[in-house]
């Protein structure tokens, strides 16, 4: 391990697929890694990190393969980065964006980045959705991409979401579990379907205080401290000392 920057002093870091993400303490927004062609306007391959002047007083970043957020102190969505399928959730004639506000959304308090799609949360517990849809990733009932954030139909207020490549995890106050998006691997939580256009609640042994989602499995930290894991397993990441998927939470 190195120290990233020398002197400076993060309050939140994002690592993506080759590029990182940090919010400094002075709420500064820098970028560095590995980025060959220049995605969002960043310096192509830098260890040194390089400021992100565009974003005002940020307090959170989310780092991405191709796409990038981040959300300042006012609640308001920035997006940048290729733009494939509407990625960005902002109509922008180039494809490759330099940061800019998403429209037309209430006061945000979460991101979370999908292969070119985007979940948002508002701090009223509402979920958005935009881009890429040819799994039901965004939870609209079909298989279309969105330009712009879409509000997904949940009858629950959200607390936190989890997102992995082409699927979505929410997490409900009350500590319940709904789920959409692709599930060729069980990653939603049941065998059922290969994949599944609007949210569905998903049948756990006990009430989760936290979600997380890899490329196509998911993970659950329950009340009482208990981990389950569901999906892929093809290297061994459920943690159940084999290499068979499963479809339903296991401890």
């Amino acid at each position: 391990p190195v120290f990233v920057g020398q002197s400076e002093r993060f309050s939140t870091t994002s690592a993506g697929y080759g590029v990182s993400l940090g919010v400094t303490t002075k709420n500064e927004v820098l970028v560095w890694g590995w980025n060959p062609i220049g995605i969002g306007g960043a310096p192509a391959s830098s260890e040194i990190p390089t400021l992100i002047e565009s974003i005002a007083r940020p307090v959170t970043v989310a780092a991405g393969q191709s796409i990038f957020a981040a959300l300042d102190q006012a609640g308001s969505l920035y997006t940048w980065g290729l733009n494939v399928d509407h990625a960005l959730g902002r109509p922008t004639e180039q494809m490759n964006a330099l940061p800019g506000i998403v429209q037309d959304l209430p006061a945000m308090q979460g991101v979370a980045l999908g292969d070119h799609f985007m979940i948002a949360l508002s701090r009223a517990g509402e979920v958005f959705s935009f881009g890429s849809n040819s799994a039901g990733q965004l939870g609209l009932g079909h298989l279309k991409s969105a330009a712009t954030p879409t509000p997904v139909r949940l009858t629950a207020s959200i607390k936190s979401i989890a997102v992995g490549a082409t699927h979505v995890l929410a997490l409900s106050h009350d500590g319940k579990v709904y789920a959409w998006g692709s599930n060729q691997y069980g990653q939603l939580g049941h065998p059922h379907q290969r994949y599944q256009g609007q949210a569905r609640l998903l049948e756990m042994p006990e009430k989760i205080s936290a979600l997380a989602a890899g490329m196509h499995f998911s993970l659950a930290l329950s009340e009482s401290g208990l981990v389950y894991a569901w999906g892929w397993n093809g290297v061994g990441q459920l943690g159940a000392n084999d290499k068979k998927p499963r479809s339903t939470p296991t401890k």
